[in-house]
């Protein structure tokens, strides 16, 4: 499943999602250019897809332990540091 959006409540859209998809359904979220200062609860196995001109997140993200999993593997790519 491909989302654009997020907006600035991107943790209601990922709880909606979280409890509307099973666990097996591939899961991509294409993020706008918006800093986000909230801070980010990720409770499932999705990619966060930055917007070409740039996604930013001020506060912390938290990655839950997910069930039926054995690994949790993050990647991140950090840019323009």
């Amino acid at each position: 499943v491909l989302v654009s959006g997020g907006g600035t409540n991107l943790q209601a859209l990922l709880d909606d999602l979280t409890l509307n998809l099973d666990a097996e359904t591939e899961l991509v979220v294409e993020l706008p250019s918006v800093t986000y200062t909230e801070p980010l609860t990720i409770r499932r196995a999705m990619t966060l897809q930055a917007h070409a001109d740039g996604t930013e997140f001020n506060a912390p993200i938290t990655v839950n332990h997910m069930a039926y999993s054995e690994v949790t593997d993050i990647h991140v790519v950090l840019s323009g540091l």
